[in-house]
C-alpha cells in the first residue's frame, strides 16, 4: 500500500483534492497572467508572432510549474504522502523500462482511438493545433518546461495529492478513474479529454504499483518529450501512416 491512514491525519481527502486542484489553477492563472503583462511589455512589437507567443506561454508555464512544485513539496512533505525515493539501480532500470513499455502500449492505443472514432472525438484539430504549438517557438525552453519540469509539477498534484485523497476515500479502482478524470478535463477538451483520461489512470496504476512517483514522472516526461517529436519529424509520419494502414486493414477483415 502506497499510503496509510497515519499520513492523512492533518488532511482530510477533500482537502487533497479539491484543495489540489483549485490551488492548480490559482497558481497558473497568477503566474501565466503576470508573466502574460510583463511579456506583453517585453515583446511588444512581437507579440503577434506564433514563435513569441508560444515563447511567451512556454516561459509562464515554466514558472507556475516551479511554484507549484515548491508549493506541493512543502504541503505534501509534511504528511509523508509525497513519495519520491531513490532505488536500487536493477530495480529502477526494471521499473523504467515497464513504465516506458506502458507508455508505448497507451501510444498504440491513443493512434487506434484516432482512426477509429477520430472524426467523432475531431482528432485531426487536436492533433493539428498540438503540431503547430510545438513547431513555434524555442525546442530547448519547450523541452524544458513542457519535456521536463510541467510533468513533475503535474505528477505531484494529480498523482501526489489528488490521486492519494480519492484513493483514502473510493479505493484504488474508483480513485484512479476519478483522478484521470479530472487529469483529463484540466487538460482540454473532446479527443484529448478521452486520451488524458486513459493517460492519468495509468499513471495513477503505475503510481500504486510502485509505491513511488519517481515511475509516474518518468512515465509523463517520456510522452511529453517524445510525443512532441513524434508530431514534428516525418520519419515519425511516415511510421505512423504505415501503422494506421495496418490498422484499417484488420478492421476490414474483422
Amino acid at each position: 500500500r502506497i499510503m496509510e491512514e497515519k499520513n492523512f491525519e492533518r488532511k482530510s481527502w477533500a482537502m487533497l483534492v479539491f484543495g489540489s486542484v483549485a490551488l492548480y489553477f490559482i497558481v497558473s492563472f497568477a503566474v501565466q497572467l503576470i508573466a502574460g503583462m510583463l511579456g506583453g511589455f517585453i515583446i511588444a512589437g512581437n507579440i503577434q508572432s506564433g514563435a513569441a507567443q508560444s515563447n511567451l506561454i512556454n516561459a509562464a508555464t515554466l514558472l507556475s510549474s516551479v511554484a507549484l512544485i515548491l508549493l506541493f513539496r512543502m504541503w505534501l512533505k509534511s504528511d509523508g504522502i509525497l513519495f519520491i525515493k531513490g532505488a536500487k539501480a536493477q530495480v529502477f532500470l526494471r521499473n523504467s523500462l515497464a513504465a516506458i513499455a506502458i507508455w508505448f502500449a497507451f501510444l498504440v492505443v491513443e493512434y487506434v482511438i484516432a482512426i477509429f472514432a477520430g472524426d467523432f472525438l475531431n482528432a485531426g484539430a487536436a492533433i493539428e493545433m498540438q503540431t503547430t504549438a510545438y513547431a513555434q517557438g524555442n525546442i530547448i525552453l519547450q523541452i524544458i518546461s513542457i519535456g521536463i519540469i510541467t510533468p513533475i509539477a503535474e505528477e505531484m498534484i494529480f498523482r501526489g495529492s489528488v490521486y492519494a485523497g480519492l484513493r483514502k476515500r473510493f479505493g484504488v479502482p474508483a480513485a484512479a478513474i476519478i483522478a484521470g478524470l479530472i487529469f483529463g478535463a484540466v487538460h482540454a477538451k473532446g479527443y484529448l479529454i478521452v486520451i488524458m483520461t486513459i493517460f492519468g489512470v495509468l499513471l495513477c496504476l503505475v503510481y500504486e504499483k510502485t509505491c513511488n512517483l519517481l515511475y509516474p514522472i518518468l512515465m509523463h516526461i517520456t510522452n511529453n518529450i517524445l510525443g512532441g517529436i513524434m508530431l514534428l519529424f516525418p520519419l515519425f509520419g511516415n511510421l505512423i501512416s504505415r501503422f494506421e494502414k495496418v490498422l484499417i486493414g484488420i478492421s476490414e477483415i474483422i
